[in-house]
């Protein structure tokens, strides 16, 4: 099933393909467009269940700084438009998260210090994710993103 929908005009300009386990969205990357963008994204995991909800709260912060970063780090188009896509995909035990966006600069992993109010993004991305990779493409770059879920009835080891 294919379902098409529209986010609030208010809130961001995005376009949503959805199939079992798969959401696709392309956006403006804006400030004001990554909270409707993660309760869409929390909404999927929701539905897609398996388990699903002990990866929640890591796939939103990924989605969260990965379009932050195409908010703060890529350059706009003539109208200023920073264009952005999302795809998140359910792959066997667990999903893969994908941004792409038009410039083909590496994202930089910074060095910040404890003062330093930003530089932290990819660094918590990198610290919840179990594969991080960037590939550029003919237009730009994907930053991806693995979450696994834990196995069933692993105990956590004793110190």
């Amino acid at each position: 099933m294919n379902q098409l929908a529209e986010a609030p005009a208010a809130a961001a300009h995005a376009l949503t393909v959805s199939i079992p386990g798969q959401l696709e969205m392309t956006l403006d990357a804006t400030p004001s467009a990554i909270a409707p963008v993660r309760h869409i994204v929390a909404r999927h995991l929701q539905l897609w269940g398996d388990g699903l909800d002990t990866l929640t709260d890591r796939a939103l912060l990924a989605v969260n700084e990965l379009l932050a970063n195409v908010c703060e780090h890529t350059a706009g188009d003539r109208s200023g438009r920073r264009s952005a896509g999302l795809l998140v995909q359910r792959i066997p035990d667990g999903i893969c998260i994908n941004v792409r966006d038009n410039d083909p600069r590496q994202p930089a992993l910074l060095s910040p210090e404890d003062i330093d109010e930003s530089g932290r993004g990819l660094l918590l991305v990198r610290a919840v994710a179990d594969g991080f990779g960037v590939s550029p493409n003919p237009t730009g770059k994907d930053v991806w993103v693995s979450l696994i879920q834990p196995p069933e009835n692993v105990e956590s080891p004793t110190r």
